[in-house]
């Protein structure tokens, strides 16, 4: 297992003991047309989910953990261990464009 991998899985861990209670996983995420911004921070995710009163989505993909808060149509991502992006997926209505 690389380093990078490594720290990421500890700081999922940490993440998940720390944030218990706003953590909800998810199987799966459709962004649809949906607006993603990057946070630099898990603490700046936390900061949101608390002003818009939402759960933080723990979305695993492969071997990467991202951190979702949605809020009236704008997505809040962050990426455990800054790995990889996750792949921004879009929902078959909004393949036609």
């Amino acid at each position: 297992m690389s380093g990078r991998r490594v720290r990421a899985s500890d700081e999922v861990t940490r993440l998940r003991r720390k944030h218990v209670s706003l953590i909800v996983p998810v199987s799966d995420f459709a962004f649809g047309d949906r607006p993603v911004a990057e946070v630099s921070s898990f603490t700046a995710l936390i900061e949101l989910a608390k002003k818009y009163e939402a759960v933080v989505m723990e979305l695993q993909t492969g071997a990467s953990t991202t951190y979702l808060v949605w809020d009236n149509g704008m997505v809040y991502r962050y990426r455990a261990g800054r790995g990889e992006p996750a792949a921004v997926r879009r929902s078959p209505d909004s393949a036609g464009g």
